[in-house]
């Protein structure tokens, strides 16, 4: 590993690390790393449904739902709080397909 490369990216306790394993055990610490990279991957997608199913999540959806169809503009602070909160949730809808769509999902 180059030391500029190397120095950019990995903090010297990383690189301290993989200097000290020994080249016949390589595999087993891959192996172990890649192990532990599918089980944090597992992990975000099992978070990751539970926001998704969460009661917080279905009055959310019913907010932006409402908003949509009622053809809603922001008046208040709260408001623009509440638009901005949404779409950083990915549930502020622009058009009837997203709606659609997301009910179909968590059907």
């Amino acid at each position: 590993m180059s030391n500029t490369i190397a120095e950019g990216i990995f903090t010297k306790e990383q690189q301290d690390y993989v200097n000290s394993i020994d080249e016949k055990d390589l595999r087993s610490h891959l192996l172990h790393q890649v192990r532990l990279r599918d089980n944090l991957q597992s992990d975000r997608d099992y978070l990751e449904k539970r926001a998704i199913e969460s009661p917080y999540m279905k009055i959310a959806e019913l907010i932006s739902t409402i908003f949509f169809y009622g053809k809603f503009k922001v008046e208040t602070p709260a408001e623009a709080e509440l638009e901005k909160s949404l779409i950083e949730v990915g549930l502020w809808p622009t058009t009837e397909d997203e709606i659609i769509n997301r009910n179909k999902i968590n059907s």
